[in-house]
């Protein structure tokens, strides 16, 4: 899986498929490993309403993939490819009133994360741009090492 363990930070954006204006948002989650697979914890900000927790838990499979579930304000499970690009996945409720599709990926200097998501007769698309948490309070590479002399 291409993102690590530790402390990771996000900006993004989703809106509604019917629309043009998108909703802001930031993340601050961390992701753990565990015995059995990889825990993430996820705090989400939404501009103009409250926060929201999201607990994903990712273990793999005995056929190469990844079962995920994902607790919050919504109950999804699923599957998902995520040891080589492109790194992809599709989650489900178990009424199927809900499911979401996603594709991580990696950056120049960020990681990408990109979905869509259907609740009833509502669908909806999100993007956010993820940085470990160093480098995000970092600002990135802020100095720049460079061969050569001075002045010439």
């Amino acid at each position: 899986m291409i993102l690590g363990p530790g402390r990771w930070l996000g900006r993004g954006s989703y809106r509604a498929i019917d629309t043009t204006q998108g909703t802001p948002f930031s993340v601050d989650m961390t992701l753990t490993e565990e015995e059995d697979g990889r825990l993430v914890d996820a705090l989400l900000e939404v501009e103009g309403q409250s926060a929201i927790e999201l607990t994903v838990w990712i273990v793999p499979d005995e056929f190469g993939g990844y079962a995920v579930t994902v607790r919050g304000p919504f109950d999804v499970d699923g599957t998902a490819k995520l040891e080589s690009a492109p790194h992809l996945g599709l989650l489900w409720s178990e009424d199927g009133a809900t499911h979401a599709a996603f594709a991580l990926f990696e950056l120049r200097d960020t990681y990408g994360l990109r979905g869509f998501a259907r609740n009833g007769g509502n669908a909806a698309t999100w993007e956010l741009a993820l940085r470990p948490q160093s480098e995000a309070l970092a600002g990135g590479n802020v100095v720049a090492f460079r061969g050569g002399r001075r002045g010439s």
